[in-house]
């Protein structure tokens, strides 16, 4: 039972800094009005199914101050996948969203789950477009799980549920071979191209590649870990964190 429930069930953990439009991407995908929806605060949780499947989707919308990102990694144990949602108006703000992106990358709970991210506010005439998105924060650098970046507009309702689309093949293809039924992770269409780097790859095997990598970082002690991203191309001197509102419209 429990194993039929998590294969038809994805839970799927929406992160990203205040203001990134988190709570608007929710909103447009259970038909509430963007425009008047509240910032989160704490965290919601909503369940829907994509189109006609079965297969039923749980957003988790944790809210983006740094005073509520503490509380993210209660949530990390049941995670099938995450949505990383990046405001492509605020050039500011993209070094602090890497620096965030990388500490979940880096969190061992979360290895080798998917990733998306969504270049939100496409809409917007100086939205910073998903291929620049990329490049900006190395996303390429990812090694140990699949990923894909989409450009979205929470507010027009565009690329949105192609993204999470994407993370519900992606969740089906990772089952289907737990069960046997394929022998690998085939690449899948979507709006935009998929990187697909590895995927199913054991802890111990990360390990091992990791020593003849390298970008390896080693930690006081002795201890080893993997860095599985670059850091950044500068772009601007980081914003003091979440000094405005959390405004996620």
């Amino acid at each position: 039972m429990g194993a039929s429930q998590s294969q038809n069930t994805q839970n799927v953990l929406l992160l990203g800094l205040d203001g990134a439009g988190k709570t608007s991407v929710v909103a447009r995908l259970i038909g509430d009005e963007v425009r008047t929806v509240l910032p989160t605060l704490g965290f919601s949780v909503r369940t829907f199914e994509l189109g006609t499947s079965r297969h039923q989707m749980k957003l988790w919308d944790l809210g983006g101050r740094a005073s509520v990102r503490q509380y993210w990694p209660a949530y990390y144990a049941k995670a099938h996948a995450i949505a990383f949602v990046i405001d492509t108006t605020d050039r500011r703000r993209l070094e602090e969203n890497s620096r965030v992106l990388q500490h979940l990358l880096d969190d061992d709970q979360l290895l080798g789950l998917p990733l998306l991210v969504l270049a939100n506010k496409q809409d917007a005439d100086d939205a910073i477009p998903a291929s620049e998105i990329e490049e900006l924060m190395r996303l390429g650098a990812i090694r140990d799980r699949v990923w894909n970046c989409i450009a979205c507009s929470a507010l027009r309702g565009t690329g949105v549920v192609d993204g999470l689309h994407w993370l519900q093949e992606v969740h089906a293809q990772i089952h289907g071979r737990e069960r046997g039924a394929r022998a690998s992770l085939r690449p899948m269409k979507s709006s935009s191209s998929l990187k697909v780097l590895s995927v199913g790859k054991s802890r111990r095997k990360l390990d091992d590649e990791a020593e003849n990598d390298p970008i390896v970082k080693r930690e006081p002690g002795g201890a080893e870990r993997r860095d599985r991203r670059r850091k950044p191309i500068p772009t601007a001197a980081p914003a003091t964190e979440d000094a405005g509102s959390d405004d996620e419209s």
